[in-house]
């Protein structure tokens, strides 16, 4: 099928008597065609979404349709999940599984243009006990710093100070 006829084109001319046999055959192929995208697109969708989308009998009409009653909604989405970054705190079980839905909730955001850092907000909803486990099993992974000229100790957290060699 050519979804494209009915989901790009809009709704050629209803023809009529003085119609030319193109012009009505192009009539037809184009109601066929948006008939079946219909199908599809309903059928695709959640009964939910279903329900809040006024019934239309043009494709393109419709998916324009959707597309407005979600963008309505990116407010509300983007209300919830910066709360969620904002209050969740880690309140023990698994710190790996408590990292990722912070993770997940911050790139729910960067999809809805929100820039967050998911690394700092996932370890600042850490407790420090958390944390330091958490630091201290990605050391393998941090590149080493080299010191330049003028350090002498560096700051490693707890109010503790690490002389630089």
């Amino acid at each position: 099928m050519d979804f494209d006829l009915a989901l790009r084109d809009n709704e050629p001319a209803k023809p009529t008597e003085d119609t030319t046999t193109e012009k009505k055959n192009e009539y037809e192929k184009w109601n066929k065609v948006n008939r079946m995208a219909l199908l599809v697109i309903k059928r695709s969708t959640s009964d939910l979404v279903r329900g809040a989308i006024i019934e239309l009998d043009n494709a393109k009409a419709y998916l324009d349709s959707i597309e407005t009653k979600f963008k309505e909604s990116e407010k509300a989405e983007t209300g919830t999940l910066m709360n969620t970054l904002i209050t969740t705190k880690y309140l023990g079980g698994g710190v790996r599984e408590h990292i990722l839905s912070m993770v997940d909730a911050a790139a729910k955001l960067n999809a809805l243009n929100i820039k967050i850092d998911d690394v700092h907000l996932a370890l600042n909803s850490l407790s420090l006990d958390a944390t330091i486990h958490v630091t201290n099993s990605l050391q393998g992974y941090i590149s080493k710093k080299v010191p330049n000229k003028d350090e002498v100790s560096k700051f490693v957290g707890n109010e503790a100070t690490v002389v630089v060699e």
